[in-house]
């Protein structure tokens, strides 16, 4: 690949300014697509409620509840 102004400049530097050809148009493509993947993420409902669950799995009790102890009716 020809320039029109070539002063000074080495084939190395060309062959690595050529590679920005390629990575330019591939950035904007992965910054498009997490964009796009994002938005998808949001409207989905993916971020709705982040602490909901965590307090949900605090609160859970398996266990049955402490019964108070029986007392007979003989007792003062």
């Amino acid at each position: 690949m020809r320039y029109a102004c070539s002063a000074g400049v080495t084939d190395e530097a060309r062959r690595l300014m050529d590679i920005l050809w390629l990575l330019v148009p591939l950035s904007v493509l992965i910054a498009l697509g997490i964009g796009i993947v994002f938005i998808w993420s949001a409207r989905s409902g993916q971020f709705d409620d982040l602490e909901g669950p965590a307090h949900r799995m605090m609160m859970d009790d398996d266990r049955a509840p402490l019964k108070a102890p029986e007392r007979d009716s003989t007792d003062p």
